[in-house]
């Protein structure tokens, strides 16, 4: 299966870059003989006649989710934490504890993908050796030798095709490895009816958090036709590193992704291309989603400006940077301070690529002011938000908690122009101008100051399929704050359309050490998991329970029936 490569990343005809290998895995090979470590291994994918018992976690007994078998013991575990028995109550998941009681039981194999799997690292690991063992164990059910399957593919081949057309055949054939992914993998890639373009991206080391955003990003209307019509090619760029090119490498996605062909596709280019770019991230620890995308972005901004006209193209902080990826996600926040004492009042305005919400708190913070004649009450359901009242979170909750009225603590006294002494006042954040994309990012990863500690929120917060961002702006926040006061031209700027549709949700699971992202993506009025190499299709009700990170919504355009 796709292997999430920790060492040297291939799948683009050449090594990228190489980077310190699985210190567990190098101590399994070094104390079984090398590649012959998982010479036994090829035994594991020999069909079993009539063989049908249900593959469960020792400790547990649980069947589903992802379940892996130890390389040294072949002991089934799995990454949940159930409480077994009193003795064996614990919070780890199986697969570690397992590996924790038995010494040099680190590595596994994951049954769902025939990857290789390191329990006391949490993440897959690449070896070109297993590799090797997996593509024979495939060749067997392909009724092919080895050396026609292995001398005869590139390694783009190798790591990409195999994983859905030989594991297919394998899965038909009832070979072991397959038996407990074949419900899963019957369903991945099994129609031609898949939408133009969706394809899963093979992991090459803890790079979910990569996967994830390009499998958004790929759909992104602006962005696809910009890269699909020619916007920014290998022979059209003007930039003197072509292999550090962020959007030479975006567009080879592109078209990997839109060639037609659904098999997972390797990107490693790109991978080395974003390391160049932020050479501080470099290297297989998983990073943050949310920060690569913020990152990406910028990226592009870089990589892009020589493909916009001169003068056009303004600093990365710039509202009116011309560039593709600025003039897709970039919007505008309006940030008015207003002093207590005389009224006075400061406006700031910010570009911005994504609104990072606050999920809502269970109870009203102090520093919040709720009085309706400060702020007013835009609905029932909102006023029941403003005064505390204990509701569940939602998108709509976290924005209006965004744009609310604030005061300003002591320590952060606002120095008033008019009164011309530092004054207590309030501060109310608003959206001048909203994006063609609307991504948001939720606060789920908090760090405490002053007790040095750092936690998850797996807090569940509702969204919508369908978004109207109207009440947020800052002139629908200017009418319902000073009522109907007359609006000067700048205060009443309102922009094209308010309403959005969901195109995409970015999902973390795990904790802050180690922790998996997915992709739900809306395509063609169906929902698809995109889950690094696997794609299969969702049901909305999944899609509503998840628990977003980052949402991705598209302006949705009316007709002009006049």
């Amino acid at each position: 299966m796709a292997s999430r490569k920790r060492g040297a990343v291939e799948g683009e005809g050449e090594t990228a870059l190489s980077r310190t290998p699985c210190e567990h895995l190098v101590d399994f090979k070094s104390k079984r003989g090398g590649p012959k470590a998982f010479k036994e291994l090829q035994n594991a994918a020999i069909k079993i006649e009539g063989a049908k018992g249900a593959i469960k976690c020792v400790m547990c007994g649980v069947t589903r989710g992802r379940l892996y078998a130890c390389l040294v013991c072949a002991n089934v575990c799995c990454l949940g934490s159930f409480t077994v028995s009193s003795s064996l109550s614990t919070d780890l998941p199986h697969a570690l504890v397992h590996a924790r009681l038995y010494p040099d039981h680190s590595l596994a194999v994951d049954l769902h993908r025939a990857e290789l799997f390191c329990c006391i690292c949490a993440d897959q690991v690449y070896d070109a050796d297993f590799d090797r063992v997996v593509i024979h164990s495939q060749s067997l059910a392909l009724k092919c030798t080895p050396k026609l399957l292995i001398n005869g593919m590139q390694t783009e081949l190798a790591t990409n095709k195999r994983i859905t057309r030989s594991n297919n055949r394998r899965m038909k054939n009832g070979y072991h490895l397959a038996d407990h992914a074949a419900q899963c993998e019957s369903e991945a890639y099994g129609s031609s009816l898949f939408p133009w373009g969706l394809r899963g991206l093979n992991n090459l080391g803890n790079t979910c958090y990569m996967n994830c955003i390009l499998q958004a990003l790929i759909h992104v209307g602006p962005l696809k036709n910009f890269f699909l019509n020619g916007g920014h090619t290998h022979n059209s760029c003007k930039n003197k590193n072509l292999r550090s090119c962020l959007g030479c490498e975006m567009h080879k996605i592109y078209s990997a992704a839109f060639s037609g062909d659904h098999s997972p596709y390797s990107p490693a280019q790109f991978l080395y291309s974003w390391w160049q770019h932020a050479v501080n991230l470099a290297g297989y620890k998983q990073q943050d989603a949310h920060e690569f995308f913020i990152a990406l972005v910028n990226g592009f901004h870089s990589s892009l400006s020589k493909s916009v006209p001169d003068g056009k193209c303004k600093s990365a902080g710039d509202e009116d940077c011309k560039c593709i990826a600025h003039q897709t996600f970039s919007g505008l926040l309006q940030s008015d301070v207003s002093c207590t004492v005389c009224g006075f009042n400061s406006t700031a305005h910010d570009p911005c690529i994504d609104i990072s919400l606050d999920l809502e708190p269970s109870s009203p913070s102090a520093n919040t002011v709720v009085s309706n004649c400060c702020a007013g009450v835009r609905s029932s359901k909102e006023a029941e938000t403003r005064s505390g009242m204990k509701v569940g979170a939602t998108l709509y909750g976290c924005l209006d908690r965004f744009t609310r009225l604030e005061r300003l603590g002591i320590g952060e006294k606002y120095y008033c122009q008019n009164c011309k002494v530092p004054q207590d006042s309030v501060k109310q954040m608003s959206i001048r101008k909203l994006p063609l994309v609307l991504c948001f990012h939720i606060k789920r990863f908090e760090h405490s100051s002053s007790s040095n500690v750092s936690r998850k929120v797996d807090r569940y917060m509702q969204f919508p399929f369908s978004l109207n961002m109207a009440s947020f702006l800052s002139s629908s926040l200017m009418r319902l704050q000073h009522g109907n006061r007359i609006l000067t031209e700048h205060d009443q700027y309102v922009p094209e359309a308010t309403e959005f549709e969901l195109l995409a949700v970015v999902t973390h699971t795990g904790n802050l050490d180690s922790g998996h992202y997915i992709t739900y993506l809306h395509l063609g009025g169906l929902w698809y998991r995109c889950d690094d190499p696997w794609v299969f299709k969702e049901s909305e009700e999944v899609v509503r329970a998840c628990q977003a990170y980052m949402l991705f919504y598209v302006r949705k355009y009316h007709a002009n029936t006049d």
